[in-house]
């Protein structure tokens, strides 16, 4: 039997297929990508057609937009699951990466904003689907919804993401680099360790000299209490690989691969790995 309450999230979580299936109760809005004119969702699947029109685009010395989803497509979601006397919780990619939030809020003041809440991740890909994980969990348990958002707002700022980048690129012609604009164009000996502001700029957290260095830094940022640990990558699967065995040495827990779709490649282009992780409450400052 389905819960009463749904979670409706974007497509930057980058859900697994398997885990949509097992969870009906969980659904999903795509953003999307226009990379030379070739416009296409925000799925796993469309990577390849994805690098494909990037190789393509990047001789044209120009950079792919991405779009959130129009208020339309949430209500699309919503309006249905409101008929069917349910409740919702919207839980998007951070206020500060997209306008995705704006898209939700609209559509909940279209469908009724008394069934909807939603609430702004403050974070993407892992967090983001650690979050509706979370969600999706307790609303199986039967938790009412303002318990469901009082739990997403205590914890959303306990997810942390470090990158490490080929270029700088992507990021620098998105605005996104703060301490890190001082890097770009001079990375040929530089490996820099990249993290994740609350105000959503990318910035620098130290710059070493070779890529085995850099993933180092990265487990070293890493809480020992850390049980809830991801890796993900964008055309850098060694380098992945040898990071989930760090983070897995260190903590000797399973360390989960978190899928990135193209809307993430976008804005920090490719051959990039990152660390993904919950900080135990202890920690939490």
């Amino acid at each position: 039997m389905e819960p009463k309450i749904h979670i409706v999230t974007d497509s930057t979580a980058y859900l697994p297929a398997q885990y949509l299936e097992d969870n009906p109760h969980v659904h999903v809005v795509p953003l999307t990508v226009n990379c030379g004119g070739e416009i296409m969702e925000d799925w796993v699947e469309n990577n390849e057609r994805f690098k494909e029109a990037l190789d393509k685009l990047s001789k044209q010395d120009a950079i792919p937009t991405t779009s959130q989803p129009a208020p339309g497509q949430f209500a699309e979601q919503f309006r249905p699951l409101i008929e069917q006397g349910c409740e919702i919780i919207a839980i998007t990619i951070s206020s500060k990466f997209s306008g995705t939030i704006q898209s939700a809020l609209n559509a909940a003041s279209l469908v009724g904003e008394d069934k909807v809440s939603v609430v702004d991740s403050c974070s993407s890909v892992a967090g983001l689907r650690m979050l509706v994980e979370d969600a999706a969990a307790a609303a199986l348990e039967g938790r009412s919804r303002q318990e469901i958002v009082t739990m997403l707002e205590n914890k959303k700022h306990r997810f942390e993401v470090l990158l490490v980048p080929s270029s700088l690129e992507h990021l620098r012609r998105g605005g996104r680099i703060g301490g890190a604009q001082a890097l770009v164009g001079s990375l040929l000996n530089i490996r820099p360790v990249l993290y994740i502001r609350d105000d959503g700029i990318i910035d620098v957290l130290e710059k070493v000299r070779t890529h085995k260095k850099a993933l180092m830094r990265m487990i070293q940022e890493m809480p020992e209490g850390s049980t809830r640990v991801s890796v993900g990558n964008i055309y850098a699967e060694d380098a992945m690989g040898s990071l989930r065995k760090l983070a897995e040495d260190k903590l000797g827990v399973e360390v989960t691969i978190q899928e990135v779709g193209p809307v993430i490649a976008s804005h920090v282009g490719l051959e990039v790995v990152g660390l993904f992780f919950e900080v135990p409450e202890a920690e939490d400052k």
